[in-house]
């Protein structure tokens, strides 16, 4: 459980390379028990309610089907189906189903030698090649698909043409890759024989059928690096700048949701020495959070699927699975929702179903409208129950946590390359000493804007959470959360109500000064006054306690910021910590450990804000 020694270092070249990737690409994969019903492929405004149970369980490795281009046209017409998810950019394909599964290559041609490396070999049979590439005879085991189809937009119907040629498919997915074709109107020929559709496919491409589009080997600098503790496998590049047999010691300033993570990741990649700086027990933003998990309304596709990663590190990290409540969540919104490709969703719903799901909830209370939403994989978890397990589990690894100091300042060497951090007592506030590190990881949350600690682009955002102490009240089976009236509610383990959100930060601002005791009680009274309007019997039954209130960290653009900002600085910051906690802390370690830059990071590279400049 620990992986201790578990280092990329493992993928030595040559056969036992594959035979490592091949094994974990298949691990824990071999068994599931789910049962699935279909998911909602389009919503429909109806007087009855539309219905859906769980069909996947927040990327965990229950799918049935995968697809490589997924949000492109072509792919779209795959991922519509029945347990069919789509395989985020820099995650090697096969990770996310079970062996036998067909893993759907609806891309570019000139990206099929990627894709194809980027496999571990024991999956490389499942591939299912769609398009107009040509593959060699190392590839006879894989299905190949040659369209005569159109799609004219991402979601649509295929377009066929009259006079147009069948849909040629072969191999090991044959039948099942015709069966999603002709549901979708597409008429299919299978085709028998493996020099029978190199044929047809140099035939469409007009080309010598003996050029391969896959070239001989891999590109040199691809690495497959595993990710253990919540089954994954990420492509990366090696860093040329950096020397990751160097990286032995680590500074992480921030010990909240994110950098306990960060730290506890570290010390299952094999680095001795790690200090983690921080004042409070659980972090400074942490306790204000109502820790909700999901991935929902959170564009683009790629940002979704990577919180739906975060998710299936919640379900599958040893540590943090018996953590959160799956509740579900019920939303209103006036926003037109639909999801697709490995996230269960449900609506609009009626009132009959909405009373089935949660009998506390009530939705009525404006004239507002909006439509009514479930989503079934997602929950919360205690802030507190979370940020302890991590920080014992590293301490167990020899991570060392300090209360009693403060980051002020890095310390630079003579190539200008970070190698520490400045630190001042909190006692008194003027003793200023170094403390060296390979490398520092600024994971302080709001406090990572400081010139001091690297000057990220974030906009300070208030946040207020109150909680509750039922009295005499059925439970809420769900979370719930209205985007009209701005207010969210959740249940925890112990019992405890956690409400906020919009509507609660009357009087709040970034710079609030503590307020008289009679102005927090006429708070604390209005809170509750709010809250019962989404709850009632629940409400109205309990005891409004206390409140927390922090400045909640928010990328400028609302994206995470993952990687280095100069050599030997990283930082990771984001909005949606607790989600993307567990997610975050194993990628963070595996670049900074192994010395790659992962693919799957691109998108949130702090490079991005370097036209309008730093701080």
């Amino acid at each position: 459980r620990k992986h201790k020694n578990f280092t990329d270092s493992t993928f030595s070249d040559g056969p036992m390379k594959s035979i490592v990737v091949s094994l974990l690409a298949a691990g824990a994969l071999l068994s599931t028990t789910d049962s699935f019903s279909p998911p909602l492929s389009t919503y429909t405004r109806t007087a009855a309610p539309l219905l859906s149970k769980t069909l996947l369980r927040a990327l965990e490795v229950d799918a049935t089907s995968e697809v490589v281009g997924g949000h492109g046209r072509i792919g779209s017409l795959f991922l519509r189906e029945y347990g069919a998810i789509a395989v985020p950019r820099g995650v090697a394909p096969g990770c996310l189903t079970n062996v036998s599964a067909p893993i759907i290559v609806a891309v570019n041609a000139k990206e099929w030698s990627a894709v194809f490396y980027s496999t571990p070999p024991r999956r490389r049979d499942d591939l299912v090649w769609v398009g107009d590439g040509l593959l060699s005879q190392s590839q006879e085991d894989s299905t190949v698909v040659v369209p005569h189809l159109n799609v004219h937009r991402v979601g649509a119907d295929p377009v066929i043409s009259p006079d147009s040629p069948p849909t040629y498919v072969f191999g090991k997915h044959a039948a099942a890759t015709a069966a999603v074709l002709t549901k979708r109107g597409v008429n299919v020929s299978m085709v028998e024989a493996w020099t029978d559709i190199c044929r047809l496919a140099a035939q469409r491409r007009q080309a010598d059928r003996s050029a391969s589009t896959i070239e001989e080997g891999p590109t040199p600098t691809l690495r497959l690096v595993p990710i253990p503790a919540i089954d994954l496998i990420c492509c990366g590049q090696p860093k040329t700048s950096t020397n990751n047999d160097k990286i032995q010691s680590a500074i992480v300033v921030g010990g909240g949701i994110i950098g306990s993570s960060i730290a506890r990741a570290l010390s299952q990649r094999g680095i001795l020495k790690i200090t983690v700086y921080d004042p409070t027990s659980v972090g400074t933003t942490t306790p204000a959070s109502w820790a909700w998990l999901n991935a929902n309304s959170k564009p683009p596709h790629h940002y979704r699927s990577f919180n739906q990663l975060g998710l299936r590190g919640w379900r599958i990290d040893p540590l943090l699975k018996p953590l959160p409540t799956w509740t579900g969540t019920l939303v209103r919104t006036k926003e037109d929702r639909v999801l697709r490709g490995g996230y269960s969703a449900e609506g609009p719903l009626g009132a009959e179903r909405i009373k089935e799901l949660e009998p506390e909830a009530n939705f009525t209370g404006t004239d507002d409208g909006g439509n009514m939403y479930y989503y079934a994989d997602e929950g919360h978890v205690d802030p507190h129950e979370a940020v302890g397990a991590l920080r014992r589990d590293a301490a167990d690894n020899g991570v060392t946590f300090v209360r009693g100091e403060r980051v002020v300042g890095l310390v630079r060497d003579n190539k200008e390359r970070v190698v520490g951090v400045q630190v001042t007592s909190m006692e008194d506030g003027n003793t200023i000493k170094e403390t060296l590190a390979d490398v520092v990881i600024v994971a302080a949350g709001a406090n990572s804007s400081d010139a001091a600690l690297g000057g990220v682009p974030l906009v300070h955002n208030p946040s207020r959470t109150y909680f509750a102490t039922p009295r005499k009240s059925a439970p809420l089976k769900r979370t719930l959360l209205d985007t009209v009236q701005q207010l969210y509610i959740a249940q925890r383990k112990d019992g405890t109500f956690v409400a906020g959100g919009g509507a609660l930060k009357f009087g709040l601002s970034s710079t609030s000064d503590e307020i008289p005791p009679e102005e927090a009680t006429k708070q604390m009274i209005e809170a509750q006054a709010l809250s019962q309007t989404l709850a009632p019997n629940p409400i109205r039954n309990s005891l409004f306690t206390h409140k927390e209130e922090a400045i909640k960290p928010m990328p400028e653009d609302g994206y995470p910021i993952l990687g280095y900002l100069e050599a030997g600085l990283y930082s990771a910051v984001t909005h949606s910590g607790m989600t993307l906690a567990p997610l975050i802390g194993q990628l963070v370690a595996a670049e900074v450990r192994e010395g790659v830059s992962l693919s799957v990071l691109d998108d949130y590279r702090p490079s991005r804000f370097d036209h309008e400049g730093r701080q």
